[in-house]
């Protein structure tokens, strides 16, 4: 006996589809911006202490 070839449709995941549009950094309120650069500034201090905490002898160049 034949078995049927049809198959069941399934919906396929869109991985490359076009990236959402972001809204430039000038026309940001300037409460956003100032929480912005806070929070980037806080990063950057957390992931300077970490890297000094464990002894890191990496220079910036060689990241």
């Amino acid at each position: 006996m034949r078995k049927s070839l049809s198959r069941q449709r399934v919906a396929q995941f869109k991985l490359f589809h076009p990236s959402q549009k972001r809204p430039s950094w000038q026309v940001l309120p300037p409460e956003t911006k100032r929480k912005t650069v806070r929070l980037l500034a806080r990063l950057l201090r957390e992931h300077i202490g970490r890297v000094h905490a464990f002894g890191s002898k990496k220079g910036a160049g060689d990241e």
